[in-house]
Parts: C-alpha cells; sequence; structure tokens
C-alpha cells in the first residue's frame, strides 16, 4: 500500500556489522531503499547508541538500566525526487549527517525498560 492510506510502510534494519570504533558512517546499500522509492514509502534514518553496553551479543548477556541514546532524520518522500539517483543521494546525506550528530552526542535519551514499566 502507498501512504496516506490506512498502512504501515514497512520497517528495515540495515544495521550489519558492529563498529564501535568507526570514525564514518557504514556505506549504504541500495537494494532497500530501491524498494522503498518504487513503492512509494517514505524514509526516516533512526539510529541509537549505547546498544553494545545495553547488549553483549557474544555472552547473550543483557544489562538492567541502561541509557540508550537516538537521533531521529526528517522523513525522506520519494515522490519529491525525480529519481532514484536522486533519492538515494539525499538518503546517503541524511544518513551521514544523522550518524554526526548521534557522534557528537546531540541525541534524544530513549526511555529504559525501568522508565516505560
Amino acid at each position: 500500500c502507498r501512504p496516506p492510506e490506512n498502512c504501515r510502510p514497512p520497517v528495515r534494519y540495515p544495521e550489519g556489522t558492529r563498529r564501535p570504533q568507526a570514525t564514518a558512517p557504514a556505506p549504504l546499500r541500495p537494494g532497500g531503499l530501491k524498494n522503498a522509492y518504487e513503492a512509494g514509502h517514505p524514509v526516516r534514518v533512526v539510529m541509537t547508541a549505547g546498544k553494545d553496553v545495553a547488549i553483549d551479543e557474544k555472552r547473550c548477556v543483557a544489562a538492567a538500566g541502561v541509557r540508550l541514546w537516538r537521533v531521529v532524520s526528517p522523513l525522506l518522500l520519494p515522490g519529491e525526487y525525480d529519481s532514484f539517483d536522486a533519492f538515494f543521494l539525499a538518503v546517503e546525506e541524511v544518513w551521514a549527517a544523522t550518524w554526526a550528530r548521534l557522534q557528537a552526542g546531540e541525541p534524544e535519551p530513549e526511555e529504559t525498560s525501568e522508565e516505560s514499566n
């Protein structure tokens, strides 16, 4: 379905490999974004920091009370771009800007599991 009908566009998590020492965001791959563009689904970049402290995937352990931080980009609407290439370029720019905001410590705090109970 296409917005603004009564439906929710799909959610994709292009997380890939954890890179805690990274000095730049991982490059995006076009597959899921191409699907979103062709279906007319909006895209929003959401990044969260602190996940590596909250969840130790190697030991399968989760820590309680860890504060997570997130940044959220503006909504990108495929219909506002003349081509997929232009849309992809805009998403890449927003992806990099969102990552930079997260690294700079600009995010808003998310609720911890203890706060939401």
